[in-house]
């Protein structure tokens, strides 16, 4: 763990993560009390402003202040980013130490499936998938993308079982 945090990039990237996590937890205090605005709130006067004066990063063309929106989808995109992640390591863990442990036909199986997988366009998948759900809400789309997106993690940790290297 030492050594994992003392890397530039891990550390900046946890920074930046933090940095997230942090508006996300008081994005809705923040919005309300420091900017004193409501996401949802329409500015007549300021439609389609620019950046400057009451709102800092200025107006969408329907006059919904922008910073107050940004902040506001923090939280959702910080959720299913993390449900996401967790699904997808969870799934790899799953597939990848089972595969590496077990091995004969369940570890070709499982590394069938896992590059079956990996070769889909994960992108348009998801689109198609989310086009066909009505009303697709912030849980089906981290379970998409978290479905979509373990065969990497799962070949890693596969790899990482020296009884895989038998296969």
């Amino acid at each position: 763990m030492r050594q994992f945090l003392t890397n530039g990039k891990v550390r900046i990237g946890l920074a930046v993560f933090g940095a997230f996590l942090l508006i996300a937890l008081i994005g809705p205090w923040l919005v309300s009390s420091v900017l004193g605005t409501d996401p949802h709130r329409i500015d007549y006067d300021a439609l389609g402003a620019a950046p400057g004066g009451e709102h800092l990063l200025g107006t969408t063309t329907s006059g919904q202040d922008v910073l107050a929106q940004l902040i506001t989808g923090c939280r959702g995109s910080v959720a299913v980013g993390l449900l996401s992640g967790v699904l997808a390591v969870g799934v790899a863990a799953l597939v990848g130490v089972t595969g590496g442990f077990i091995g004969g036909r369940t570890d070709q199986l499982l590394t069938a499936v896992t590059n079956i997988i990996a070769t889909l366009p994960s992108f348009p998948l998801m689109l198609i998938v989310a086009g066909y759900m009505a009303n697709v809400g912030p849980v089906a789309i981290a379970l998409l993308i978290g479905l979509f997106e373990w065969p990497v993690c799962a070949r890693y940790l596969r790899a990482q079982n020296p009884l895989a290297a038998r296969a």
